[in-house]
């Protein structure tokens, strides 16, 4: 039996730990390999999730007191398995030291971020990363969700010897255009089937850019009718910041702020527009899963968003409000807004298909383990 460990910061929401979930998920069994997740921090959001599908989830709770402390048990963690595999920065660091450089394991590294402006990233992600770049040489194995994110860590003056661009998966079964979810969402929010609906899905993040979303919806106010629903942590009327900059556009009709939601795909089922206004991704889970729920899509120019959606929605480029305001009126006037989107569909389920992503990393440490 190959015993892989996944180790992660945390299993909040987030586009990585869904990610991995996913691929848990989705898992079929192999006798010959088995998966434990190894979380730095406490229970969080995916934790009871995973150990649903019966995983073992081992919750280290490390924080800069107890660090040292931890140590031994992380070692003997890691030492009973034969594959690291580690996701976000500060897994990679720690999967380095105690996986590669100690026990000298075989280490996958997860690499799913693509913008390294230091502008744009807090001090400790920069310092990470400028420490993993020097490490990098000695991992056996590195994966990227995105060519965006493959080329900025080239640019990073990353070492990267063996590698594969997988991109993110998804479960079409999970993700579809529901019409009952659909008329139900619409009516807690009273929003009319003569309205267009428009959504976004992330967390409040400054490359998230959701100052300059409420700018284009400012603008387009003075166009169009719509309401608009912000979901993901850190969006919600609690956020002192996001509230003052939608009263400072006099969006507070308009704009609902629904915070973390479980069931995305009745909200995406809901929405008849998607829109990402981001100046940073790598690859965007909330684009992909509005592709298979049939929306039309506006997407900024970053990671690799312009491949996923293709020529089924509008690209702009980033931090041009006049643009992404543009696009969603286009979508809105010409009355491309009131049908579903099937080609964006179709797109996921030829290139982006979970079952594809599963194959992928199941040969790599199979192949791996072999050498």
């Amino acid at each position: 039996m190959i015993k892989v460990l996944h180790v992660i910061n945390g299993l909040g929401i987030g586009g990585t730990e869904n990610m991995l979930f996913k691929i848990l998920a989705n898992y079929r069994t192999n006798k010959r390999l088995s998966h434990t997740i190894l979380v730095l921090r406490g229970e969080s959001f995916y934790s009871d999730k995973i150990k649903s599908l019966d995983y073992e989830v081992i919750h280290l709770k490390v924080n800069k007191m107890n660090f040292f402390f931890k140590q031994a048990k992380l070692l003997k963690i890691i030492k009973n398995h034969d594959i690291i595999s580690s996701w976000l920065y500060h897994a990679d660091l720690i999967s380095f030291i105690y996986g590669k450089f100690i026990l000298k394991k075989k280490v996958i590294w997860n690499i799913r971020h693509s913008n390294l402006d230091k502008k744009y990233n807090k001090w400790s992600t920069n310092l990470i990363v400028k420490i993993n770049a020097k490490l990098s040489r000695k991992i056996d194995f590195m994966t990227f969700n995105s060519n965006k994110a493959f080329d900025s860590h080239i640019k990073a003056k990353y070492h990267i010897k063996d590698y594969s661009i997988i991109p993110n998966g998804f479960d079409l079964d999970e993700m579809y255009f529901n019409s009952f979810e659909r008329v139900n969402v619409r009516n807690i929010y009273n929003v009319d089937e003569h309205t267009p609906f428009i959504i976004s899905v992330g967390r409040w993040n400054i490359q998230k850019n959701y100052q300059g979303l409420l700018k284009s919806l400012s603008s387009l106010k003075k166009l169009v009718d719509f309401k608009a629903a912000l979901i993901g942590d850190g969006l919600e009327s609690s956020n002192v910041e996001l509230k003052r900059l939608i009263d400072y556009h006099s969006l507070s009709e308009q704009v609902y702020l629904l915070g973390p939601q479980k069931n995305i795909r009745s909200y995406m089922s809901a929405a008849d527009i998607y829109v990402s206004a981001s100046i940073g991704e790598s690859f965007s889970n909330a684009i992909a899963e509005a592709m298979a729920c049939e929306l039309n899509c506006v997407v900024t120019d970053v990671g690799d968003s312009r491949i996923i959606v293709d020529n089924t929605g509008l690209v702009v480029n980033p931090n041009n409000n006049y643009e992404l305001t543009n696009a969603i009126h286009s979508l809105i006037q010409n009355n491309k807004w009131v049908y579903r989107n099937r080609q964006a569909r179709k797109r996921i389920k030829d290139k982006y298909d979970i079952s594809k992503v599963v194959r992928a990393y199941k040969i790599l440490f199979l192949s791996l383990f072999e050498e």
